[in-house]
């Protein structure tokens, strides 16, 4: 583990027969605090119009389980800088509270507002986005329209990047392929409709780094990719510019205003890449109580353990 990924000990507390299928007591990510207050707290207070009646549904919020101890995150600067910690329950409560709302009229006159399109009554539209990406220097990529809307009102029901694609039926007329260098020229002929990623999450796994994504996710103006393949993959060849690329093409959006990434654990021995990438986003470490992850771990045995995969295969630099 790189050294800016601190750990934290924890006085072990005794776990509910639940415990393991949800990580009681939320994560929020307080290093992105003003992204909160942008999209809530300031929207809450600027608002002049709800959405109609009927036409946006509250999103639903995760269920079962017993509550745990809180998982905790260690917040870092664009620079890398150890920002803060944060331990907290109840965020995801206040997070679906939050996200109910709210079409929001910013001051034209603010040069730091964004401006918050409404939710079409039709439902967050959907746009060509990354799925895959293939070999090589200027590698083939598979790309789909996934559906968005589906994802910010229920995103616990896909927590990951595969099952959104799974839920979007990403074949036949619904699935198409490109050159990377194509897809790039045409970011560049069209910046006005690229997103910069707003904030990277790494972790431990097994530690309620799902939990987070699926509050960044919940909301229609957020793009949040929970573990998606293509940055793992290119992420894993080493290359900063190619991975800045294909982030900044799952980005491209004329509907959302932020954009997020919940990276796989795997790709914690890769942050200097991303860093690299990226030096000006700010960018979270989940972790846990180590003794409740490799219980979590082993809670079928060790032959499927996640925790022992690079044992059996072990990776060049890990």
């Amino acid at each position: 583990m790189p050294p800016m990924a601190r750990t934290k000990k924890f006085s072990h507390k005794k776990q509910g027969r639940g415990g393991g299928l949800l990580i009681g007591g939320a994560v929020l990510l307080l290093f992105f605090g003003y992204i909160w207050l942008n999209a809530y707290g300031d929207a809450a207070r600027a608002m002049e119009q709800q959405a109609p009646a009927g036409e946006l549904d509250a999103p639903r919020t995760t269920e079962g389980g017993d509550a745990l101890d809180a998982p905790s995150v260690d917040l870092f600067s664009g620079d890398g800088a150890l920002s803060g910690k944060a331990q907290l329950r109840g965020a995801i409560e206040a997070a679906g509270e939050s996200s109910k709302a709210l079409v929001v009229k910013r001051d034209t006159h603010d040069p730091g507002s964004v401006l918050v399109p409404p939710i079409p009554r039709t439902g967050v539209p959907s746009h060509w986005t990354p799925t895959d990406v293939g070999p090589g220097k200027d590698p083939m990529v598979t790309l789909c329209k996934l559906d968005y809307d589906g994802y910010w009102r229920a995103p616990h029901k896909l927590p990951m990047f595969r099952d959104l694609v799974a839920a979007s039926k990403c074949r036949g007329a619904n699935q198409k392929s490109e050159r990377l260098s194509v897809l790039a020229a045409e970011m560049e002929r069209d910046p006005d409709g690229t997103l910069e990623v707003t904030g990277m999450v790494f972790h431990e796994t097994r530690c309620g780094s799902t939990l987070v994504a699926d509050m960044l996710g919940a909301h229609p103006h957020h793009l949040a990719f929970s573990e998606s393949s293509p940055p793992a993959s290119v992420a894993a060849e080493g290359d900063p510019r190619k991975l800045r690329t294909i982030m900044r093409l799952m980005c491209r959006s004329s509907y959302h205003t932020r954009c997020f990434f919940k990276l796989q654990s795997a790709n914690t021995p890769r942050i200097e890449v991303f860093r690299e990438a990226f030096p000006e986003v700010p960018w979270a470490f989940v972790f846990r109580e180590p003794v409740q992850v490799m219980m979590s771990h082993m809670k079928h045995g060790s032959a499927g353990a996640v925790c022992l995969r690079s044992q059996r295969r072990p990776e060049k630099g890990h």
